[in-house]
């Protein structure tokens, strides 16, 4: 029995690379009649996975470095208030 294609395993963390494998192996076999709508897949698929990750990363820089000076202004507020 062959081996489930990555996406059938269940959840991963590599789950987006896997389907961009199988599109791209897809696209070199397939006549050129259908290249294109699986070049349009991969570019979608990828333009996706950048945005999506680029934002959380983005996301996670951002609110790790803004924490600490976010609660040091608030610790002085209520130590000066106080």
């Amino acid at each position: 029995m062959k081996d489930a294609p990555p996406f059938e395993k269940g959840p991963s963390v590599n789950r987006g690379l896997g389907i961009i494998k199988l599109l791209w192996a897809r696209f070199l076999k397939q006549p050129w009649q259908y290249k294109l709508i699986t070049f349009v897949l991969l570019i979608i698929a990828s333009a996706w996975m950048v945005v999506f990750y680029s934002s959380f990363l983005i996301w996670q820089l951002f609110t790790f470095v803004m924490t600490k000076p976010l609660l040091w202004v608030i610790e002085w507020y209520l130590k000066k208030t106080a």
